[in-house]
């Protein structure tokens, strides 16, 4: 299908409109070194009820890339701007790693753009420091390329890196084809995060979902963003690593529909 584009935020984003015509808004926003090609396994399940939009981050996919650094303040920014340019007044937002920090920024500044703050797989600060700008110093020297073993071990259980290949496969193809700058920009941007006095300031209903066996975002992590927001929900998915929507697609959309239902 012949890729979309808008102008948003003084970007060119490359985005993605499916679904029901007429539905509520389901907003859609991956995470560090992925596209929106991610959600795929959710446009079925979500397309007959709801109006689903999904797109490339800044720097990742085919939407523009711009110089590092970038801030969570900005990519949110990024996201209320395509909601203009395509005069969406209001959607459900639903945001992967990355795309939950911006989330947060999003409930805590723009709650009247949000239906619902779906969380997935998040945390609202990641140090130390040092990791990330290790992180920047091998893309920069040595590409995407040498840090892509460490990110699918993290992100996937040994068990379906065996199972499913061909999504692994699907996974590394987008971590591979993500430019070097806009990997940096976004690593500054999560280095450079601290939401722990942002949280309690979301006015938004939000759901707070995490996995067991993810290493990278502890439980305790999600127990204390849930704690924090008001009125937050939590929802745990067992067996699974960072990626669980893909991992787990089932479990993950009978938890998102019966939340979308609610709100």
């Amino acid at each position: 299908m012949t890729p979309t584009f808008v102008k948003a935020n003084g970007l060119r984003v490359h985005y993605r409109l499916d679904g029901a015509p007429d539905g509520p808004v389901v907003m859609l926003c991956h995470g560090l070194l992925g596209t929106l090609a991610m959600w795929q396994p959710q446009v079925s399940a979500l397309g007959t009820c709801f109006r689903v939009l999904r797109y490339d981050n800044r720097g990742h996919g085919l939407t523009e890339v711009t110089a590092p650094p970038y801030s969570v303040e900005q990519l949110a920014a990024d996201a209320v701007g395509l909601l203009d340019a395509l005069g969406i007044e209001r959607a459900h937002f639903v945001g992967c790693s990355l795309g939950g920090m911006i989330g947060q920024e999003l409930g805590a500044h723009h709650a009247e753009r949000l239906r619902s703050l779906v969380l997935v797989g998040s945390r609202s600060v990641m140090p130390p420091a040092s990791m990330w700008d290790e992180r920047v110093r091998i893309a920069r020297t040595g590409g995407i390329a040498p840090l892509l073993p460490t990110m699918l071990e993290r992100w996937f259980t040994t068990t379906f890196r065996a199972s499913d290949p061909a999504a692994v496969a699907a996974v590394a193809a987008s971590v591979l084809a993500t430019p070097v700058e806009g990997f940096v920009g976004a690593c500054m941007a999560i280095r450079d995060m601290d939401h722990t006095q942002l949280l309690p300031r979301i006015a938004t209903p939000t759901l707070v979902t995490s996995a067991d066996c993810d290493p990278g975002v502890p439980v305790a992590d999600t127990h204390f963003i849930h704690a924090a927001v008001p009125g937050a929900e939590m929802a745990l998915v067992e067996g699974a690593r960072h990626l669980f929507s893909i991992e787990r697609p089932a479990v993950f959309e009978l938890l998102l529909l019966e939340w979308l239902a609610r709100h």
